[in-house]
């Protein structure tokens, strides 16, 4: 990603005109090249320079330059630049002042009118302060406010000595100088060598004041020096001479040349340290945006305040998580704002409170997490490639597969592709492999509805190992129902959905959101927004009026249905609307910035912004507009390198940052807004306006071409698609400005490399517009240069073809043939025979599409005999070759006869992986989507699969297997529909017995059964016991491996094959199968029929001898004890009965087996609560019989622990047992 330089310029103002000056006109050009000559990108902050009177009329100056400060701060080093002289600067005014310290002010000056007038106390401030007021009416004017300004320093000066502490007292005599370097040495170790300061003193200065030296603050300056000496070691200090009213002699050349050297040997450190660090880039890419990831979480939770209705989310979930018979993803849906990302943290950290490890990502949080290659790798690891897209090249992190092959049609051979569908597949692979491990694992990903994919999320398993939790939020909203596209999706599935309702404490979330910013509001205030609020009902609504209630005053009169709206969008347009009203920006430029991050669709980086404004001064005599007079006139202030004052940008960011996020795009991070309302808000307020603005900005750009290094071509090809797509005029104009450009070849190919590879694998109807302006540039390129744009003009044509194609465009069919057939006859087949056979392979591939669209056979067998006459092109790559655009491609509704005929008559000698595994998913397209294909043709098509896979499965299983499956299992499917019986068994037998996915295991599985109970039902049952058999063969490694995920699927198999044995009357496979039962992991139902099956062989058993039979008896019965003893700790009130119910004939065969420490175990182990009245009546009798039996042996100790376990087991019934509890009691007397 680009590395951008941010250097605050700080300096005391009249005194140090020249030296910005110099800084702006000499030396930051040459550290600009010096940076874009790296790479990188160098940006300048000078806030004493452009300022407007409206922009400090809300006394909010300090505020702004020193979050420009921490703005510099955050970014790579040197970012701070001090100019300070013997002028010690402006003091501003406090903007709050503390309620106790401002009356003890107040009782010891005079003139406490001025004071009171311009000080107000608002109780909304935490603690309560007395606010310095707007600038309004004729203080307007700075002429008019600097007198009371300045009266006021010098009071509230004088009064401070009578405040005790010297941290109160700094604040009324520190400039705004001072106060920027110490918030810039603030928490930084490394200060000393990363800033760079220049000291100027004047010799001969006399005792008047003048531009260059205040000889009542000289003291200040003197001092601001010595902490300035004590904390920078790079510093120059030079001696200067006043010469005439307003200048100095110094040496200037070596201020200029010490502070180049400066920022270049800064500069460079931190490449090198780049460089050294680039060998674990990925790990550090990770760690940081894991610190960010926890920053935005820590975020959210003090934003959090939970409801009942989160509080049983929140239990759901966490139950959810502890689960280990749960092997779901489950989802949390909402509309916009309804507050998913701060549930999702509460869940995190109280989930994290229980010791459970949390791997979890806030999808958009970072520039990298909208990428969903990103967002795998982060929580899977190594094992899921990374793929970065950058300026249309595409590589690959942490996996062994390249792109850096494809041609400059954009194009790679199959096997080179990490496609979505790849990328989904090896998600699933590498989850699935983590229930091969003995940790658990937890994964909670949020919104990912802002991934930059179209795509449905194919990627999240259906079925999750047991030690494997999934837990997602998506957007659900009929206002934004393309970004619901992933809900839509996974409502139609068998998944677990919250959606989340209305929130219902408001005030108290406002309150706390306010709190942050030390305000609060009136009881009035508070009322007011409740009643605003109840149409809103998000928390989104409540951080958009607390952006705006943090402004109001405790003195503001509500005026209804002005100070605050009642609805999201609403809320959003007060707000842009109160950039202008409260924050005192230009509305000119205000309409500028937003209009401009909206035309750019994906976001700006602020790098772009400023150039642009930048561009936009240059531009103003041309367009004859005021835009810069309106912003920023110059009557402080000269503009000699017609830049665009950073400062109003400053001013702006510092309102809307918390409502931006960043992207990387094309290498860079971009800024656009964190949310969906403002898109709409800024449509609706800009929509007569947006057209202009859109020309403004291509006009913008053009200029920019030439004279700024960027992705300005790029940009302008995405601005010019957003302009076609809504007013589709002067698409000439546009494109032959572009075509005029020198490198625009480069520019094409990059772009049609992009377009292609989305196209490919994040398909959507925008990139028809997308590819069209493509091919209007080329066809112009090609009026110019037919020999040179030919092939150019070939490739995007069979782009925009192909786009056609994959979105139904039937009405374009007949035009894109004739496109097509002349981009056949315009190349040249006697250039590069290779790339020549490349491109008139693609290009005919589209025209096949086009005939078998029309139906045209006789035209379609034409072709295909002409182009089988081209020795350099293989035939059978039209179909399903090396291409990404063969009959994969056609959608289910085109699959007609002649297309299938096609297909069942390709080849299938010599196929290798890589078009094997193109056939295969054409095979799936046709068998699953195909409603019109007959029975018989779909068997064909799984036949003529079958013939291709097969071969490749016995060389490689591991790869194979679940294509082969899937194959065999429609093919049983469908042959029994047919009553093929025969064929149908044995496409079951022929499946493989390891290597499959868990979703192609319980497709077999379920297949397999369903044939099982088909058989055994028509006492079919030799043939019912190879079918278990194979099964068992499928299941038993899976169970061994992880035995409570497959405990059911192992179970069922035995019962099924337990009943079979049981109905040859052979029993004694029958208890074998049972002997062998799972006793942990069963579902309810499960265990009920295990339960069921050993009790009736437990009535019916025989045996040679009688102590045999009781043996084998006592066997089944302990299997069914293990079974229920588990589910009665999983569920007691439920278990209970069934667990004394197998317990008690046990305690007989113990009994009868003389077997009596087993009995008495057994006995001990009934249940002594939740038992039904069979239960507790069989149960009391056994417990009876032997406690007497014991107690006339003289075991009269363990007798009497077993008569009061009856005792207790009758209590609760006493009524119900009187006779029986009586008889216990007696006998406990005696």
């Amino acid at each position: 990603m680009q590395k951008v330089f941010r250097v605050f310029v700080s300096s005391t103002f009249s005194d140090f005109k020249d030296e910005r000056e110099i800084l702006q006109t000499e030396i930051f050009p040459e550290i600009k090249k010096y940076c874009v000559d790296k790479g990188a990108l160098f940006q300048p902050i000078d806030l004493r320079w452009g300022v407007s009177e409206e922009a400090q009329l809300d006394q909010k100056t300090l505020e702004v330059c020193l979050d420009e400060v921490k703005h510099c701060k955050d970014h790579p080093k040197p970012n701070f630049i001090l100019l300070t002289g013997d002028r010690y600067g402006w003091i501003p005014l406090p903007f709050m002042i503390e309620k106790d310290e401002f009356e003890i002010l107040l009782s010891k000056v005079k003139d406490e009118k001025l004071l009171k007038e311009w000080y107000r106390l608002d109780e909304n401030q935490i603690p309560a302060s007395y606010r310095l007021q707007e600038r309004k009416g004729k203080y307007v004017k700075y002429e008019e406010w600097e007198k009371v300004e300045n009266t006021l320093r010098e009071i509230l000066q004088e009064a401070s000595k009578v405040l005790k502490k010297e941290s109160q007292i700094a604040k009324y005599f520190t400039s705004a100088t001072e106060a920027e370097f110490l918030e810039r040495i603030s928490k930084d170790e490394n200060v000393k060598d990363n800033i760079f300061a220049f000291i100027r003193n004047i010799k001969d200065k006399g005792n008047t004041d003048n531009n260059f030296y205040e000889a009542n603050n000289h003291e200040r300056a003197a001092k601001l020096k010595e902490k300035i000496r004590e904390q920078v070691s790079n510093l120059l200090e030079l001696d200067a001479k006043i010469v005439g009213k307003n200048e100095l002699d110094y040496e200037k050349d070596r201020f200029k040349e010490c502070l180049k050297k400066f920022l270049k040997e800064k500069i460079d450190e931190f490449f090198k340290s780049e460089n050294k660090s680039d060998q674990g880039n990925d790990d550090k890419e990770k760690k940081e945006d894991g610190n960010l990831f926890l920053k935005f979480k820590t975020n959210k939770l003090e934003d959090f305040i939970s409801t009942p209705e989160l509080d049983k989310v929140t239990k759901e979930l966490l139950d959810y998580i502890d689960d280990t018979n749960s092997n779901k993803p489950y989802f949390i849906s909402g509309r916009s704002g309804s507050g998913k990302s701060a549930l999702m943290a509460h869940i995190i950290d109280e989930a994290e409170k229980n010791l459970k490890k949390i791997s979890y990502i806030f999808i958009g949080t970072t520039p990298r997490s909208t990428n969903l290659n990103y967002v795998l790798s982060y929580l899977l690891g190594d094992n899921m490639p990374y793929v970065e897209t950058e300026d249309g090249n595409i590589t690959i992190k942490n996996a062994k597969i390249s792109l850096s092959s494809q041609d400059d049609e954009g194009i790679s051979s199959k096997e080179d592709i990490f496609s979505y569908k790849d990328m989904c597949k090896k998600a699933v692979e590498t989850i699935n492999a983590l229930g091969q491990k003995e940790e658990n694992f937890v994964f909670m990903i949020d919104a990912i509805d802002q991934l930059n994919t179209n795509n449905n999320p194919e990627w999240i398993p259906e079925i999750l190992p047991s030690n494997v939790k999934l837990i997602i939020s998506m957007l659900n909203d009929n206002n934004y129902s393309d970004d619901s596209s992933a809900y839509n999706f996974i409502k139609d599935r068998n998944y677990k959905v919250i959606e989340l309702k209305k929130y219902s404490k408001a005030l108290d979330l406002l309150e706390n959101t306010l709190k942050k910013k030390n305000r609060k509001v009136t009881q009035e205030q508070s009322n007011y927004f409740l009643e605003q609020y109840k149409d809103a009902q998000t928390p989104f609504f409540i951080k958009m009026a607390a952006m705006e209630m943090a402004e109001w005053r405790s003195y503001d009169v509500i005026k209804k249905d002005v100070d605050l709206a009642n609805n999201n969008k609403d809320v959003v347009k007060e707000f842009i609307s109160n950039l202008g009203s409260i924050h005192h920006h230009s509305k000119d430029f205000i309409q500028k910035i937003l209009c401009y991050l909206y035309i750019s669709q994906n976001g700006l980086s602020e790098n772009e912004i400023l150039e642009l404004l930048d561009c936009i001064v240059k531009n103003n005599n041309k367009r004859n507009n005021k835009f810069i007079e309106a912003v920023s006139p110059e009557k402080w202030h000269k503009n000699p390198i017609q830049n665009f004052p950073t400062v109003h940008w400053s001013r702006l960011w510092y309102v809307l940052k918390d409502l931006l996020k960043r992207s990387v795009i094309d290498g860079r991070e971009v800024l656009y807004f964190f949310h969906r309302e403002f898109e709409n808000a800024i449509y609706e307020i800009y929509e007569n306006e947006l057209k202009k603005e859109t020309e403004n900005f291509l006009e913008d750009i053009v200029v920019l071409f030439d004279t700024s290094k960027g992705r300005w071509q790029v940009l302008f090809l995405s601005i010019l698609e957003f302009y076609v797509n809504r007013y589709n005029e002067n698409v000439d104009k546009y494109c032959q400005i572009l075509a005029n450009k020198n490198d625009i070849d480069d520019t094409l190919r990059k772009r049609n490399k992009k377009l292609t590879y989305l196209s490919h694998n994040n398909p959507s109807k925008d990139l028809i517009s997308r590819f069209k302006i493509l091919s209007y540039i080329v066809e112009i390129l090609y009026k110019q240069d037919s020999k040179k744009w030919a092939r150019s003009k070939a490739v995007i044509t069979n782009n925009l073809a192909t786009i056609y194609f994959k979105f139904n465009k039937e009405d374009k069919v007949k035009d894109i043939k004739e496109l097509l057939k002349n981009s056949l006859a315009a190349i040249d087949s006697g250039s590069d025979k290779e790339q020549w056979a490349i491109t008139y392979k693609r290009i005919f591939t589209n025209l096949l599409f086009a005939y078998l669209y029309i139906g045209d056979s006789k035209e379609l067998k034409d072709l295909l005999s002409k182009f089988r006459g081209y020795k350099q092109i293989n035939s059978g790559d039209i179909i399903f070759g090396k291409e990404p655009y063969t009959l994969l491609d056609i959608t289910p509704d085109q699959l007609n006869d002649s297309a299938i005929d096609i297909f069942l008559n390709l080849p299938t000698e010599h196929i290798d992986e890589n078009l094997a595994n193109i056939l295969y998913d054409i095979c799936v397209k046709i068998t699953n989507n195909n409603k019109n294909i007959n029975p018989k043709q779909y068997i064909m098509v799984l036949e003529k699969a079958s013939s291709i896979i097969k071969p490749l499965y016995e060389k490689l299983p591991d790869s194979y297997s679940n294509h082969y499956a899937y194959i065999l299992n429609k093919l049983a499917v469908s042959y029994y529909e047919l009553k093929d019986i025969n064929s149908a068994i044995n496409r079951l037998f022929e499946l493989p017995q390891e290597d499959m996915s868990d979703e192609l295991v319980n497709i077999s599985y379920n297949n397999i059964i369903s044939f099982t109970h088909e058989f055994t039902n028509v006492s079919n049952i030799n043939i019912a016991l190879a079918l278990l058999i194979k099964a068992k063969d499928i299941i038993e490694p899976l169970y061994n491996k992880d035995n409570k995920k497959w405990a059911n699927n192992w179970a069922e198999i035995l019962n099924l094959a337990a009943k079979n044995y049981f109905i040859k009357q052979d029993c004694d496979n029958t208890l074998n199968m049972l002997i062998n039962l799972p006793t942990d992991g069963l579902n309810d139902e499960t265990a009920n029929t295990c339960i069921a099956n050993i009790t009736q062989l437990h009535n019916i058993i025989k045996a040679p001898n009688l102590i045999d039979q009781i043996k084998a008896q006592k066997d089944l019965l302990e299997k069914a004890r293990e079974i229920t003893k588990n589910k009665y700790k999983e569920n007691p009130q439920k278990w209970a009965s069934d667990h004394a119910k197998i317990l008690n004939p046990l305690v007989v065969r113990y009994k009868d087996l003389n077997d009596i420490t087993n009995m008495l175990s057994a006995l001990q182990d009934i249940p002594e609560q939740y038992l039904s009245i069979e239960a507790i009546d069989m149960s009391f009798k056994n417990i009876v019989i032997i406690a007497k039996a014991l107690k006339r042996s003289g075991n009269q100790e363990i007798s009497k622990e077993l008569l009061n376990k009856a005792k207790v087991i009758l209590e609760p019934e006493f009524n119900y047992w009187n006779n029986m509890y009586m008889e216990v009691l007696n006998e406990l007397k005696d």
